[in-house]
C-alpha cells in the first residue's frame, strides 16, 4: 500500500499532463516522452502498454522518471539487493516492475556513484607523459655529465663453499643513453658509495644525479654531501674546486619516471642470462661478465638501422665514448691536418663533434612522439578520496586516504600526491591512486 502510495505520488509530480490526458480516456501528445511507450492508467499508476500480450510479470510495468530521488533509491536497492551487479543486470530486474526512462543512462549514473563498486573496479590514475628533461636534450656536454642510477639483482656467486649475493649498480648517461656497471656487495649505504666513488673515478664527476626513492640511495645522497662539506674544511680545498652534485628522487614507487634506465635493467637481465647459461659465477668471472654485457649495451643502436650501404652506420653510445673513427663515413670529409694531426686530442674533439651532430640529426626527433598516455587528464585535489594501490595485496584491501597535498610536474600537471592514511602521510605517484570522491 505505502509503495503504491510513493509511486503515485511521484508520477503526479513529474507526468502531470500525460495523466490529465489518459484520465479523459486520451492519448498523450506525440511529444510527450512517454508517446512509444503507449501508456495507460491502471489503478491510479501510469503503466506501459506494449506489444507484449503474454501474461509475463513486466506486461505492464509502472513508469518512472529517470532523475527522481525515488527511482535512484529503486536502482540503488536492487543493485545492492543483488550483490553489487553489473549495469545490465540491474536494468533488467528493475524492467520486472518499473519502466525507468532513459534507463541505461539512469542506472549507469546511480552505478558511477557507488563507493564499494568503485573501489573494486575504478582503474588506477593515469596522466599525460611528461616532457622530456633539459638534461636529455640537451648536447655537446661530455658522457655521464647527467646521469640516472638504479640496482638491479640479487645475483648469486660462489665464494669458497658458500654463496652470496651481488647486486648490479646501473648507471645511465641521460644524453647519449651510455651505461656503467659497478657491482655492490650489499644494499647498504656504504656499499653504494664504494659504487659510486668507483664510476666517477672512472666516468668523471656527474653534474645532476636521478634516481629513485631507495633507501640506500637516500643514504647515500646524505652520506656523499657530508663528505663534500668535510672535503672542502680539508687543505684538498686549496687544490681542488669541489661542485656539488645535484641530486633528484623520484616519489616512492614510481618506477616508471625512471623509464630512461629501468628498461635498460631489463635488457641487462636478458643479455646475462644468455651469457651465463645459468652457470654460477665466481666474483672474478662476475665482472668479467659485467664489463661485456656494458659493451654490448653501449654497442645497441639509438637510431634505425638502414639497409642502403651508402648510408653511415646506427648511431650508438660507444661512438662517444671511445671517439673511435666511424669507418662507414667518407674519408673526405675529414680534414687532412684532422687526420694526420699529431695532438690526439684534436681527432677526438671532431669525433665528438659529429656524434653530437648527428645525435641532433637523428636521435633526438624519436623522442619527440608519445609513446603512451598521450591525453591529459583530470588532476587530483586536495582533500580528494582516492585508494591506495599497495603491491602484492588483494584490492579489497587497499587503504583509503585523503589527499592533503598535490606535487606539480613541469608542464603543470599533478605527477605525486601527499596523501594521508591511518597509518601516516606518505607521498605516492599519482598511477597508485585510485580516485573515489572528488572533493568539492
Amino acid at each position: 500500500m505505502a509503495e503504491h502510495t510513493i509511486l503515485a505520488l511521484v508520477q503526479r509530480t513529474s507526468f502531470t499532463d500525460e495523466r490529465i490526458c489518459l484520465q479523459n480516456g486520451n492519448s498523450v501528445r506525440k511529444d510527450s516522452c512517454l508517446a512509444s511507450l503507449n501508456p495507460i492508467i491502471h489503478n491510479d499508476l501510469i503503466r506501459v502498454q506494449g506489444r507484449l500480450q503474454c501474461e509475463y510479470p513486466s506486461k505492464y510495468p509502472v513508469v518512472l522518471p529517470s532523475k527522481h530521488h525515488v527511482t535512484k533509491l529503486i536502482i540503488k536497492h536492487i543493485h545492492e539487493h543483488n550483490g553489487h551487479v553489473g549495469k545490465e543486470h540491474v536494468l533488467s530486474m528493475s524492467r520486472e516492475k518499473y519502466w525507468i526512462l532513459h534507463g541505461p543512462s539512469a542506472v549507469k549514473s546511480i552505478l558511477r556513484g557507488c563507493i564499494p563498486c568503485r573501489r573494486q573496479h575504478t582503474p588506477l590514475m593515469t596522466q599525460q607523459m611528461a616532457p622530456l628533461l633539459d638534461e636529455q636534450t640537451t648536447p655537446d656536454m661530455p658522457p655521464f655529465s647527467h646521469i640516472g642510477i638504479d640496482y638491479f639483482g640479487p645475483i648469486i656467486v660462489k665464494t669458497a663453499r658458500a654463496r652470496e649475493k651481488r647486486y648490479g649498480c646501473i648507471f645511465t648517461c641521460l644524453t647519449s643513453r651510455a651505461v656503467h656497471f659497478e657491482i655492490a656487495h650489499s644494499l647498504s649505504t656504504d656499499s653504494f658509495i664504494s659504487a659510486f666513488q668507483r664510476f666517477q673515478s672512472r666516468r668523471g664527476r656527474p653534474r645532476k644525479v636521478f634516481s629513485d626513492n631507495g633507501t640506500n640511495l637516500v643514504g647515500g645522497e646524505t652520506e656523499l654531501r657530508k663528505s663534500l662539506q668535510l672535503w672542502n674544511q680539508s687543505k684538498l680545498s686549496g687544490f681542488f674546486a669541489q661542485n656539488d652534485i645535484e641530486w633528484h628522487f623520484n616519489p616512492p614507487n614510481a618506477s616508471h619516471m625512471g623509464g630512461a634506465w629501468e628498461r635498460l635493467i631489463r635488457s641487462t637481465k636478458v643479455i646475462l642470462k644468455s651469457l651465463v647459461r645459468e652457470q654460477l659465477l665466481n666474483d672474478e668471472q662476475l665482472l668479467t661478465f659485467m664489463a661485456e654485457t656494458e659493451k654490448i649495451l653501449n654497442d645497441r643502436p639509438l637510431t634505425p638501422v638502414s639497409s642502403d650501404p651508402r648510408d653511415p652506420p646506427a648511431l650508438t653510445p660507444s661512438m662517444l665514448l671511445l671517439m673511435k673513427s666511424n669507418q662507414c663515413l667518407p674519408v673526405a670529409i675529414f680534414k687532412k691536418q684532422d687526420i694526420y694531426a699529431k695532438r690526439w686530442w684534436r681527432q677526438v674533439q671532431y669525433l665528438a663533434d659529429v656524434f653530437w651532430k648527428r645525435w641532433l640529426r637523428e636521435y633526438l626527433p624519436l623522442l619527440q612522439k608519445r609513446q603512451k598516455w598521450q591525453r591529459k587528464t583530470v588532476n587530483l585535489k586536495k582533500d580528494d578520496v582516492v585508494l591506495l594501490a599497495v603491491d602484492n595485496v588483494p584490492r579489497g584491501q587497499w587503504p583509503l586516504a585523503r589527499v592533503v597535498d598535490v606535487n606539480l610536474g613541469r608542464d603543470g600537471l599533478v605527477r605525486s600526491c601527499v596523501i594521508r592514511t591511518k597509518s601516516g602521510q606518505l607521498i605516492r605517484p599519482v598511477t597508485k591512486l585510485c580516485l573515489l570522491e572528488a572533493s568539492m
